[in-house]
């Protein structure tokens, strides 16, 4: 048997949407292990577990080279404090079982809404635009606190173990079952600032991370544009009455509907190129600012 050279790479949340994706863009490279509390049918092997279980993610991370952490609870269905305790705790503890696995590499799979922009007041504008990887955290809700939460906890493992530790940002990772919710999400208070990602191009973005040296501790993931064809300096106008600071003007007079979010660091070091366009998908639907 062929020896891949990143070894076991354990997924959590690898029988979800974004976790099969994963696994799929790493089977050439690695052999590709799920953990989850439903049964994966593409992985080189599965262990069932919830993350809450320390003694049971640290057990299936035995022999990994890296852990993937996808899994956490979304806002839909579920309660405040419950998406709050199982994202925290589950990332404390996937950290832990890696640390002691001795797993050189730990992606950790945050989210734009660890930015607090996601849910807040419609007249409170971004800082400024485009939104980069120094931007301020400042969640307001459940889910985002617990994306924060995660990457500070990330930080304290840096601290503690010699492991690379990436924490990647996607915004919304745009699925089949969001293709009927286009019309809402291109409108103008749509919560989620009209950003987008394939999982393909997320999934590209974790075997980057885990193969190449060097890398800063966080990075946005957007395609490069939004999902509306109205120009995006135009839908913040619109939304908030004003334009905030613009960091990049060039970005918006190369790309009228050039991305809320900044993937240059991205780009740059991780070879960050995505492929796939929302259009693919529903096609050259008018939208946005309506």
């Amino acid at each position: 048997m062929m020896t891949k050279p990143l070894g076991k790479v354990l997924v959590t949340g690898g029988s979800g949407r974004l976790g099969a994706c994963i696994v799929e863009a790493l089977r050439p490279l690695a052999v590709p292990a799920t953990f989850d509390l439903h049964e994966s049918v593409g992985a080189d092997m599965h262990f069932t577990g919830s993350v809450m279980s320390a003694e049971t993610l640290t057990a299936a991370a035995e022999g990994a080279e890296a852990i993937v952490h996808t899994a956490a609870l979304l806002t839909r269905g579920n309660a405040a404090s419950t998406i709050f305790a199982v994202n925290t705790v589950g990332t404390w503890n996937a950290l832990e079982a890696a640390e002691v696995a001795g797993c050189r590499r730990f992606v950790y799979i945050s989210s734009e809404c660890a930015t607090g922009l996601c849910v807040q007041r419609d007249d409170l504008p971004p800082a400024f635009i485009p939104i980069d990887e120094s931007y301020p955290l400042q969640p307001i809700d459940a889910y985002g606190i617990s994306k924060q939460t995660g990457e500070l906890i990330c930080q304290a493992f840096r601290r503690r173990t010699k492991m690379q530790i990436v924490v990647l940002r996607p915004v919304l990772i745009l699925f089949d079952i969001h293709y009927e919710e286009m019309a809402d999400r291109q409108g103008l208070r749509h919560r989620d600032l009209w950003g987008y990602v394939e999982p393909e191009d997320v999934a590209a973005a974790v075997v980057a991370a885990l193969t190449r040296e060097n890398l800063s501790p966080v990075y946005f993931l957007s395609a490069p544009d939004t999902l509306c064809e109205v120009p995006t300096l135009e839908l913040m106008r619109q939304r908030y009455g004003e334009l905030p600071p613009i960091r990049r003007p060039q970005a918006f007079a190369a790309n009228p509907t050039a991305a809320v979010f900044d993937i240059s660091l991205a780009r740059k070091e991780l070879g960050f190129a995505p492929k796939s366009t929302w259009r693919q998908h529903v096609g050259h639907t008018k939208g946005g600012g309506q």
